[in-house]
């Protein structure tokens, strides 16, 4: 039967080949032809047929057709496939190009409008008898696997794990049983490529071989308490997932979207991820930066073609360091901040920078970066401040140059980590040659007793290794020191010095400096009685060091 739309339908037909070759025909329905296993369209010249219609996309619509095998399409017509596959069990081979397809059976449907060369529906039970044919699919081909509701013998049949080797893209949907998915590319300088849904049970999807290729995976609502990835990726996707764990072992880039379950991520550091996760991410399971968004940025920021910072890239990067809670994630926060804050020249805006470096790590947070990335942490940190101060000076901001002081000097005096904060700071003001923020931490964070008489309460445990490490720093540092600061290192150092390492510090100092150790002791001598004796005794020692006997801690104290 023909209408006037250029339409044809085919029912109940006995035959096994069907072949159509109307020029005219823009759409076509096969319904209840059960004997049917090709179907053959052709499109032979005709000048009475509108140039539309020889153009236009052919419309397939396939009911009740259980035994069809091939859709051969010789002249390369482009089709659109609506496909009823209820009671179908063997493979559906459709040459293209298919501009769209989209098919339901007994458990689910699916669809996908990309266009392909090739299309081949295979229930997943027929997987192992039809290989050879899954091997030969082009890279422009699209595989479907699937489990129809079928006969007992199949439904006997669970497939547990998956290995497919194929060029085409996969697609791997609504199977139940499905734990594990093997896969690569038969060429191997061609990406893997899989789409898995409404796979509940999947645990492991695993990519064959070593090869650099870009290699994807797209997975929705699969998974049940964990997902691990292994094998070389390029990209992952995951939307809906259930899952309560994920792992990945090697991928650049992670994409996760809708809801999102999980509690515990273990992924590389270099791998970019972008969350878009709409509930979850608050916690910080999900790392929004790491080191490969410290490197984009740094890539970014230091391109001389751009005499201004990528704005998208900088609201990027600031909306993913507000979110950070995780220590590791704050540690990245801290470098991309530094980065950004020293960009502040090319117009980044001070007072959010420091808003969002306030609000993401508050005075006196308790490990506020990894256990091995302390020292890195407390670096970034003070580089931070350092051009956080620098800029609010030199844009004239003195209530938030104050503001800026305060808090980081109440972060530095109050955290449980004071070690390796004072090491740090000691460290990078030496390497970086930043005087200036040096004699002003060490001013406001000296002690305020002197730390050499063994009857002072050590509060803040000025013997940890770390503190001790940066006062022989100091101590390396005198005598390329300004003025100022050399006299506020000494002080510093004649104050913090606990007991054990008091007498060698004192001997470098004179040796290194003998006047002005000997000034400084001497103020030191009038501002804290209870050292009175020792700080004398130091300021009127030998200009070589040499002295007489010194008094002990004991007869210091009690002076």
């Amino acid at each position: 039967m023909q209408d006037k739309t250029y339409g044809l339908r085919v029912a109940s037909s006995h035959d096994e080949h069907l072949t159509i070759s109307d020029p005219q025909l823009v759409w076509l329905e096969v319904s209840e032809c059960e004997q049917l296993q090709c179907l053959e369209l052709q499109n032979q010249n005709d000048v009475s047929a509108p140039k539309a219609v020889a153009t236009h996309e052919r419309h397939l619509t396939i009911n009740r057709a259980p035994n069809l095998r091939r859709i051969k399409n010789p002249q390369n017509l482009p089709l659109v496939i609506h496909l009823d596959a209820r009671g179908r069990l063997k493979p559906l081979l459709v040459e293209g190009p298919v501009h769209h397809i989209d098919f339901c059976w007994e458990k689910g449907e699916f669809g996908s409008s990309r266009r392909y060369e090739t299309v081949m529906l295979l229930p997943v039970q027929s997987l192992s008898q039809y290989r050879q044919e899954v091997e030969l699919l082009c890279k422009d081909a699209l595989l479907v696997l699937y489990s129809p509701e079928s006969s007992k013998s199949l439904k006997a049949t669970s497939l547990t794990i998956l290995q497919i080797e194929t060029n085409a893209e996969v697609v791997v949907t609504d199977l139940a049983e499905i734990q594990q998915i093997h896969m690569n590319s038969r060429d191997k300088q061609l990406p893997a490529r899989l789409l898995a849904t409404q796979c509940p049970k999947l645990e492991l999807i695993n990519k064959l071989g070593t090869e650099p290729t870009k290699a994807y995976a797209k997975i929705s609502r699969c998974g049940r308490n964990r997902l691990k990835f292994t094998g070389a990726w390029y990209r992952i996707a995951l939307a809906g997932c259930t899952i309560r764990r994920l792992s990945v072992e090697m991928a650049q880039a992670l994409h996760v979207a809708g809801v999102c379950h999980i509690e515990e991520v273990h992924v590389p550091n270099t791998m970019r991820v972008v969350n878009q996760a709409t509930n979850w991410f608050a916690d910080g399971v999900i790392p929004d930066i790491n080191e490969s968004t410290l490197s984009d940025l740094k890539q970014r920021l230091n391109d001389p073609s751009s005499e201004q910072p990528d704005v998208e890239l900088v609201e990027t990067c600031m909306a993913a360091v507000r979110r950070c809670r995780r220590p590791k994630s704050r540690y990245y926060g801290i470098q991309i901040l530094s980065l950004l804050a020293e960009s502040y020249e090319k117009g980044i805006h001070l007072d959010e920078l420091f808003e969002i470096r306030r609000n993401m790590l508050p005075p006196r947070t308790s490990h506020p970066f990894p256990a091995d990335l302390h020292i890195e942490g407390w670096r970034a940190d003070v580089r931070l401040w350092n051009y956080l101060r620098r800029a609010s000076l030199a844009a004239n901001k003195n209530g938030q140059f104050v503001r800026i002081n305060n808090y980081y000097l109440e972060h530095f005096s109050g955290t449980d980590q004071k070690g390796e904060a004072i090491y740090a700071l000691i460290r990078e003001c030496l390497d970086h040659r930043s005087e200036e923020l040096l004699e002003y931490a060490l001013k406001q964070l000296k002690p305020t007793s002197p730390q050499h008489s063994i009857f002072i309460d050590i509060y803040f445990n000025w013997g940890q290794p770390l503190i001790i490490k940066g006062i022989k720093l100091l101590l390396l540092a005198i005598p390329r020191l300004g003025a100022s600061t050399k006299t506020m290192a000494i002080e510093y150092i004649l104050l913090s010095s606990v007991p054990d390492l008091f007498r060698t510090a004192v001997d470098k100092l004179i040796e290194q400096e003998p006047f002005l150790t000997r000034k400084v002791a001497l103020r030191l001598a009038n501002q804290h009685p209870k050292s009175k004796a020792v700080f004398i005794h130091l300021a009127l020692s030998g200009p070589s060091g040499h002295r007489g006997k010194q008094p002990s801690s004991k007869e210091g104290a009690t002076a």
